[in-house]
């Protein structure tokens, strides 16, 4: 069960239905019509809050298996003389009265009590033989009419399992009975007697439901018992039921909650993936395996805390096409993930020498940084294009960093551009001296689709490693030809997004901004590189600055924005999943001027930049070819 409330829905007209399974739920109101569901075989809605009766199923002529017990159910059972099908038939722990009728010769198993049936009689009727030699067993009896109490039974769950110390647990109990009073109490206890710890006391039913809610939690190695005990009332027998759990923290059971994502499914055979996997009730100090079947992708994985959660990620590739079933496993807890297919497909060409990929990229596990490229295509020729484009990230101690990204089109209408990584130090927000480039290291860039990317880098100082990227923004025009195709008629308000890309000053040339506008998505989205004034007396890299620009209200055909949010991003750590903070800096004004002109006009109202103003000229630094 999922804990799931509210009613079970009409099924009418489902005529394809074959199983329907809800039980071990908190469902209420009335159980469906089931007529007309000429498909099903088996029905499961045991242990809920169900109330009234029980449908015809003379509809249902294939029914295999019936399970409604442990509701509030009331009435008589129906007739069962049509359900030549029926094997299993279970609705004990219900309140139901009147007559049995007749089981079908196809049955094999039932239960019928408790209940307020009419009871056997004595010497046995044929209907009780009936059922007797049907089932091999007494599926009711006088057990049937409760004396002198009601038999009730009680189930109990967990809202959190596994949980971790301090983490809030609620633990539920629903009892079945003759319309239950009473109290339930929730326990714990080792194998040592003296380790019992009470949970919550005498908790009053409210609807046949009591609730218990614990967060402080003593630590132990031991094996614990969590027991909720029913006092019973006036016309209902005390019950008790338990969840066990071998703990290394009280209520920290052995499997663990694990979820995985994947940043391109499907994926091309020798395509970086980059795989997520989310615990809860985890530890900073778990690891994680990702597995494709029972090979190993990426062992023993450090994870990182987020919003209470535990992140771990694997960069992987498939040298086979078809799916896999992939994995993940936390060995402190011995918890799996649910399989995640990925599917692999062969090795598509593609043509990378086209302006529709300009725009904002990231790694949505690493979200707070990423890219913002432009392509020039046929810029060396036909088919041979030039990137640009800005890597906005952090070092390893969160301050932030940018490098830039230039190359060429490794071969004509390829997917892959060789990149040279340069990096500016020395400069000075909105004010000379201008800056140049020195080489850091070396990139390959390689598109496998429109929304697909991945980043092979390798740093002068030692560091590499792959970045699989996806498309941030929606991308306009992107062709999957190759060659690549312009399309016709162009997307609406393209004019618009041929003003995307690189902006600089040429008289502080080694700062500026990256374009991204996306008219289909009201988008305007930039980002700025540049350095703290050089009042503040910083050198090196400690100079560098970045912020992004961001407005979701842009309306196309109107190049002239007012009041752009200006926002710092901060808290990432180069490459790693990591929690950032986005904080509202300062706004601007930005008109464009022509196809190569624009005019930045900012104001900083709190930060390092508080009560920084003024306007930049910004000049296209790239041809756009078509932009008018």
């Amino acid at each position: 069960g999922n804990q799931l409330t509210s009613n079970i829905p009409n099924l009418v007209g489902l005529s394809n239905l074959k199983i329907f399974a809800a039980d071990g739920n908190l469902l209420k109101g009335g159980l469906p019509a089931l007529a007309g569901l000429t498909n099903l075989t088996a029905f499961y809605a045991d242990a809920n809050l169900l109330t009234g009766g029980i449908p015809p199923l003379d509809g249902t002529p294939n029914l295999q298996k019936f399970g409604v017990g442990f509701n509030h159910l009331t009435g008589s059972i129906p007739d069962l003389s049509q359900l030549s099908n029926l094997q299993d038939f279970y609705v004990g722990f219900n309140q139901l009265t009147g007559q049995v009728p007749a089981p079908p010769s196809s049955l094999v198993s039932a239960a019928l009590c408790p209940n307020n049936l009419i009871p056997a009689s004595t010497p046995p009727s044929a209907i009780d033989l009936a059922w007797n030699t049907a089932t091999y067993t007494t599926p009711w009896s006088t057990d049937c009419v409760p004396g002198p109490k009601w038999k009730s039974a009680l189930s109990v769950s967990s809202s959190l399992n596994p949980s971790s110390v301090g983490q809030p647990v609620t633990f539920t109990a629903v009892i079945w009975g003759m319309n239950p009073t009473g109290t339930v109490t929730f326990t714990a206890r080792s194998d040592a007697p003296s380790n019992t710890q009470t949970l919550c006391d005498s908790v009053p039913l409210v609807g046949s439901i009591a609730t218990c809610m614990v967060s402080t939690i003593p630590p132990s190695n031991s094996t614990y018992t969590m027991v909720a005990t029913y006092s019973g009332d006036a016309d209902n027998a005390p019950a008790n039921n338990l969840v066990v759990g071998t703990l290394s923290t009280l209520y920290q059971f052995v499997a663990y909650a694990l979820a995985e994502t994947t940043t391109a499914n499907p994926a091309q055979v020798g395509q970086p993936v980059d795989l997520t996997a989310t615990l809860v009730g985890g530890q900073d100090t778990d690891t994680l395996t990702f597995y494709d079947g029972q090979a190993p992708l990426c062992d023993n994985v450090p994870v990182h805390t987020i919003q209470a959660q535990q992140v771990g990620h694997c960069v992987t590739q498939f040298a086979t096409a078809g799916p896999h079933s992939l994995t993940v496993q936390n060995y402190r807890g011995g918890g799996a993930s649910l399989p995640l297919m990925e599917n692999i497909t062969s090795p598509a060409q593609f043509d990378a020498d086209q302006f529709a990929l300009t725009g904002s990229w990231y790694n949505p596990p690493t979200s707070g940084q990423g890219l913002e490229i432009e392509v020039y295509p046929d810029l060396n020729g036909a088919g041979a294009g030039l990137l640009f484009g800005g890597w906005f990230t952090y070092d390893a101690s969160g301050n932030p960093q940018w490098v830039t990204l230039q190359g060429n089109l490794s071969s004509s209408h390829g997917a892959s551009y060789a990149l040279g990584i340069g990096q500016n130090t020395g400069g000075n927000f909105n004010a000379p001296p201008t800056t140049q480039a020195v080489a850091i290291g070396s990139a390959t860039l390689t598109f496998y689709d429109c929304t697909h990317a991945a980043l092979i880098y390798q740093f002068s100082d030692g560091r590499s490693g792959t970045i699989p990227y996806v498309r941030l923004t929606a991308p306009s025009a992107c062709s999957g030809a190759v060659p690549a195709v312009t399309p016709a008629p162009m997307p609406a308000n393209y004019n618009d997004v041929l003003h995307s890309g690189a902006w600089f000053d040429p008289s502080t040339s080694g700062q500026g901004l990256l374009v991204d506008i996306v008219p289909a998505q009201n988008l305007f989205f930039a980002a700025w590189y540049t350095y703290a004034p050089l009042t503040e007396g910083l050198t090196g890299l400690a100079g560098q600055r970045w912020f992004t620009l961001q407005s979701d209200s842009y309306t196309p055909r109107n190049l002239n924005l007012s009041n752009v949010p200006i926002v710092l991003t901060s808290g990432g750590i180069f490459n790693t999943p990591t929690a950032v903070n986005n904080v509202q800096v300062g706004s601007a004004d930005i008109t464009f001027g022509s196809c190569n002109t624009m005019t930045l006009k900012y104001t900083f109202t709190q930060g390092e930049f508080s009560g920084l103003s003024g306007i930049i000229e910004e000049r296209a630094l790239g041809p756009t070819g078509g932009c008018h």
